[in-house]
C-alpha cells in the first residue's frame, strides 16, 4: 500500500502534496427499549489527496484505491481555484509506524459473542420501574497512511473499543436519566468494572426522580473533574483553536498571547501523546507530532491550536492539531485530551471553601457560542455548611467565558481524564475521538436554572 501511495504521489507536479489514507474494520451493537437497533460488522476503506500550489489549494476524497486519478484531480482543482493565498507552514519530515496496545483485541471474537456479551450488559439495565434503557457498544481498527512530497511517511494503528449505557424514569410531567460512557483506545478490557457503573446509575436515575428541583439564582458552585474538564473543552478549548479566531479579530483581541484570563494557578493542556487517553493523536492529518501545548499557562494565554495552513496565516508554528474526521474531511484545528491542570486543594477542602452551595456532576447536554455557555448537570448536590445534604434535580449551568474564568477560586489536586462514544463537533465533523480532564473546580457567582 505505502508503495502504491509513493509512486502516485511521485507524479504531483504541484509545490507540495500530501495524501491520507485509512481502511477502518469493526463492529457495532445497540439495543434500545428492548429492541436491537443495530448489530454489524463493517469495513472501509477511504483517502484524500490534497495540493498547494501556487498559493492555491485542492482537495480530492475517494474510497477506492485509484491514488494517481486522486492525485490528478486534487491539482486540476488547485490550478483552477487559482491563488487564493494559501500556504502551509513548515513541518519536520517524520517517518515512523505506531500501534496502540490491546491486552483483549476485540477482533478475535466474533459478531456474535460480542452481541451476547451487549446483550447480558443489558439484561443488567431492565428494571420495572425504569422507563426506558439503551446500549450502545463500538470497536473499530483504523490503519492510517500518511505521506507527502517532502518525504514524510507515517503509518498509524489505532485500536479503539467502547460503550454507553443509559437509563430513564418518566413520573408526570418529570423525566429524568442517568448514564455512563466509556471508551478509548484498547480493548475490551476498557469495559471491565461495568456491573458497578450499571448499579450507580440505576440507583441514581431512581434517587433523581425524587430530589427536589434546584433553587434558581447566583451560587457558588464545585465542579467535579468530568464537567469541569468539559467545560475546560467547550468554554475556552474551542475558542483557542485558530480558524475560529482567524475569523474573529475581535475575539483574537480580547485573548492575546499573554492576556490575563483567570487565577495565576489556573492552567489548561492539550497533549495528544498519551495513547490510553481518548484523543490519542501522535501525529495529526498533516504530519505533525504531537506535544504538550499550554494554552493557559498561569492564568495567562499562552498558545493557540494551529494547522499548518492556520499557522502559516498567524505566523506561528503548527501544533499537531490539523485534525480530519476522516479522509472525506480536510484538516482543521481540533483538541486532542484537554484538561485543566492539577491545582493544590483536596475535595474536602474544597467542600469547605463552598460552603453553602451546589456541587455539580457531569454533564447531560448543553451548548456554547464562543464567549457563552450553558450547561446541564447530569446530576447534582445541595451542600450547607460544607456537607452534601442530598440530590437536586434540573442544574442548568450559564455564563459568560471571561467573567466565568476570573470567577474560578480553588483548583483540585485530583485530575481525572475522561473519554467516551460521543466525541466532538465541529464544522460538519461530528463524533471525533477527544477526551477532557479536570481536578474539582470551585467557582463562585454561577447562574443557575
Amino acid at each position: 500500500m505505502m508503495q502504491k501511495l509513493q509512486t502516485s504521489l511521485s507524479q504531483a507536479k504541484a509545490d507540495f502534496v500530501e495524501i491520507n489514507y485509512s481502511e477502518s474494520t469493526g463492529s457495532a451493537i445497540s439495543i434500545s427499549k428492548g429492541e436491537v437497533e443495530r448489530c454489524l460488522n463493517s469495513h472501509g476503506s477511504s483517502g484524500s489527496v490534497r495540493s498547494f500550489h501556487k498559493g492555491g489549494i485542492g482537495f480530492c476524497s475517494f474510497n477506492n484505491k485509484d491514488f494517481t486519478t486522486g492525485v490528478q484531480k486534487s491539482l486540476e482543482s488547485a490550478l483552477v481555484g487559482g491563488n487564493v493565498g494559501r500556504y502551509l507552514a513548515d513541518s519536520p519530515i517524520i517517518k515512523d509506524k505506531v500501534e496502540n496496545k490491546v491486552v483483549r483485541d476485540p477482533l478475535a471474537l466474533s459478531l456474535e459473542e460480542k452481541f451476547d456479551f451487549i446483550q447480558k450488559i443489558y439484561k443488567l439495565l431492565e428494571d420495572p420501574s425504569i422507563s426506558t434503557s439503551s446500549i450502545n457498544f463500538r470497536n473499530s481498527t483504523r490503519d492510517l497512511s500518511y505521506l507527502s512530497s517532502n518525504g514524510t511517511e507515517i503509518e498509524q494503528t489505532k485500536h479503539f473499543t467502547g460503550m454507553s449505557a443509559s437509563v430513564s424514569i418518566k413520573d408526570g410531567n418529570k423525566l429524568q436519566q442517568a448514564y455512563f460512557s466509556e471508551g478509548t483506545y484498547g480493548g475490551m478490557e476498557i469495559l471491565d468494572g461495568y456491573e458497578e457503573k450499571i448499579d450507580t446509575i440505576k440507583k441514581r436515575v431512581k434517587d433523581l426522580i425524587k430530589a427536589p428541583k434546584v433553587e434558581s439564582g447566583t451560587h457558588r458552585v464545585l465542579l467535579n473533574p468530568n464537567l469541569a474538564g468539559v467545560f475546560a473543552h467547550e468554554a475556552f478549548g474551542h475558542m483557542s483553536e485558530a480558524d475560529f479566531l482567524a475569523d474573529n479579530p475581535e475575539l483574537l483581541k480580547k485573548i492575546e498571547l499573554g492576556t490575563i484570563i483567570g487565577a495565576e494557578e489556573l492552567s489548561i493542556t492539550d497533549d495528544g501523546r498519551d495513547e490510553h487517553l481518548c484523543g490519542w493523536c501522535p501525529y495529526d492529518d498533516e504530519g505533525v507530532s504531537a506535544s504538550k501545548r499550554e494554552l493557559i499557562k498561569n492564568g495567562k494565554i499562552a498558545c493557540y491550536l494551529q494547522s499548518r495552513i492556520t499557522a502559516h496565516d498567524m505566523g506561528m508554528k503548527p501544533t499537531g492539531n490539523g485534525r480530519a474526521l476522516t479522509p472525506f474531511h480536510s484538516p482543521i484545528p481540533r483538541m486532542t485530551n484537554t484538561y485543566i491542570e492539577n491545582g493544590t486543594k483536596s475535595f474536602e477542602a474544597l467542600l469547605e471553601e463552598l460552603w453553602d452551595g451546589i456541587y455539580a456532576c457531569d454533564m447531560i447536554g448543553g451548548m456554547t457560542n464562543l464567549e457563552t455557555f450553558t450547561f446541564s448537570s447530569a446530576y447534582a448536590y445541595k451542600v450547607e455548611k460544607g456537607k452534601i445534604v442530598g440530590l437536586v434535580r434540573d442544574v442548568v449551568l450559564s455564563g459568560t467565558l471571561f467573567e466565568t474564568m476570573k470567577n474560578i477560586i480553588g483548583i483540585g489536586n485530583d485530575l481525572q481524564h475522561h473519554g467516551g462514544l460521543g466525541g466532538c463537533g465541529k464544522a460538519g465533523q461530528n463524533g471525533l475521538p477527544v477526551s477532557t480532564g479536570s481536578p474539582h473546580l470551585l467557582i463562585d457567582k454561577v447562574l443557575i436554572g
